[in-house]
């Protein structure tokens, strides 16, 4: 979004007004090396370029940053593996959930935790299966 878009300000200005404090990583701009194909393509120069973004956001921890959070998806998936990959608990969240989490006032460890967590491949709680469910009950769209 904002590499190739230009978008920066916007959400930032929904994260103040959830009363989220934003801490951008140095060089947050930059990419993490999922980039559609090429981290399939390039694996091992993908997981060094998600390394730099991670010690960039380590830093932005030691400050004080509870979460990873963007509004890429890839960028999610890539950094959110990598952080498992060494045993990192970092939550990585969408920013739409984060923004849920704040109206429901349920800003906290354990719902950024929650939130983060991705059940097992083919478990009967996964995101597909919670999201068929979801679909019968009439809560997706049609």
């Amino acid at each position: 979004m904002r590499r190739l878009l230009g978008v920066r300000e916007a959400p930032l200005r929904l994260l103040r007004r959830a009363g989220v404090e934003a801490l951008e990583p140095p060089a947050a701009d930059q990419c993490c090396g999922f980039g559609g194909l090429f981290s399939l393509v390039e694996p091992s120069l993908a997981a060094v370029m998600a390394d730099v973004r991670l010690a960039d956001v380590a830093a932005t921890r030691r400050a004080g940053a509870a979460a990873l959070v963007s509004a890429d998806l890839g960028c999610l998936l890539h950094l959110g593996g990598r952080l498992r990959r060494h045993g990192d608990p970092l939550p990585v969240v969408h920013l739409a959930e984060l923004l849920e989490l704040a109206e429901e006032g349920a800003l906290d460890p354990a719902a950024l935790a929650a939130a983060s967590a991705l059940p097992p491949a083919g478990a009967a709680g996964s995101a597909v299966e919670r999201g068929r469910a979801e679909f019968a009950r009439g809560g997706g769209s049609r």
